[in-house]
């Protein structure tokens, strides 16, 4: 088994777990930064739901409907999913970006799934290299956060959240932060300006 495989297996059993009891067979799932659609196949055959992939671009390898994200904003009715996942996609956002796509997300879903890849400096190095190696066309910014980092984030958006708690492995380098949102207490976005 390659490293690469190896670390993947790793990560997919992270998310997984953190989605048990979220997931259900009935459940109607918007994957942002879908990427090649691996872990949507995963977690589909895993649970049984329907998931639509977006991103900003298509290099899906596997059968999804797919909607091209353009700019920060999602091409969806208010309520449309039960589940908005953003799965290690917001760091390849710059910060008025990440803002701007929670907001949507928590729009056109009921809950918003987050699980990211927590800021250090071997997360960031890692992170660019390889997702150079793997589209040089990717948005890389690394704009990794901290726990404390996410938590004032969805406070400032006045989201009621909670974090999921992800155990370190052995032999993994990295850490990661997984959070479950739910409907913002308040929709004034503007008279926080948050973002601007």
């Amino acid at each position: 088994m390659s490293i690469k495989k190896f670390g993947m297996n790793i990560r997919m059993g992270k998310i997984a777990d953190c989605l048990y009891g979220i997931l259900d067979g009935n459940g109607k799932v918007l994957d942002v930064g879908a990427g090649n659609g691996y872990i949507s196949y995963y977690l589909q055959n895993k649970f049984g739901c329907k998931i639509q992939c977006a991103d900003i671009m298509n290099y899906l390898e596997y059968d999804f409907p797919f909607s091209k994200i353009s700019g920060p904003k999602l091409s969806f009715n208010d309520d449309s999913f039960d589940i908005v996942m953003i799965i290690d996609a917001l760091h390849h956002m710059a910060g008025d970006t990440q803002v701007a796509m929670l907001q949507e997300a928590a729009r056109v879903a009921k809950k918003v799934f987050i699980f990211e890849t927590k800021r250090t400096f071997i997360a960031m190095l890692l992170d660019h290299l390889i997702n150079k190696l793997h589209n040089i066309l990717m948005p890389v910014p690394c704009t990794h956060k901290t726990r404390n980092g996410w938590e004032k984030t969805f406070s400032d958006l006045g989201f009621e959240f909670k974090e999921i708690k992800i155990k370190r492995g052995w032999l993994y380098p990295l850490e990661h932060l997984c959070f479950i949102i739910n409907k913002p207490i308040f929709t004034g976005y503007n008279e926080l300006g948050v973002g601007e």
